[in-house]
């Protein structure tokens, strides 16, 4: 699988070479920043320790995926049924950062009850006996 930014390299290499534009005046018309363009060109991690910062960008599709096949299942759910599935060993908290970077996380569901007792008081009456609100 290629990446975006392959496509992005090919088509700005394809332009320059057809029109006589320059790099930058390509990218302005593409709408891509040249600073951007130029770091992703030259980009070249460093591995240091055991923390691999390309471990998740090929992953990260597979979560993306997972997660619009799956819409009603958490980032929990999401990393262990991966496992399960031999799809791809991330943690939990890993799988909520690439769902949060790309607009996947579900807001908390509002309560839809007060209170799980009915008759729970809601302030103190005058006269010192709680009353209920019903």
């Amino acid at each position: 699988m290629r990446s975006l930014f392959f496509e992005i390299r090919t088509t700005v290499g394809k332009t320059v070479e057809r029109s006589g534009f320059t790099v930058s005046k390509t990218l302005r018309v593409l709408g891509i920043h040249r600073s951007r363009y130029y770091r992703q060109l030259h980009f070249e991690p460093v591995l240091e320790g055991r923390f691999n910062p390309l471990a998740a960008r090929g992953e990260e599709w597979l979560v993306i995926g997972y997660r619009r096949r799956n819409p009603g299942m958490n980032h929990r759910e999401i990393a262990y049924a991966m496992m399960d599935e031999d799809i791809a060993y991330l943690s939990p908290s890993s799988v909520y950062r690439i769902l949060k970077r790309n607009g996947l996380i579900t807001p908390w569901r509002d309560r839809l009850w007060s209170s799980k007792k009915k008759d729970k008081p809601h302030h103190p009456t005058k006269s010192g006996r709680p009353t209920s609100c019903m």
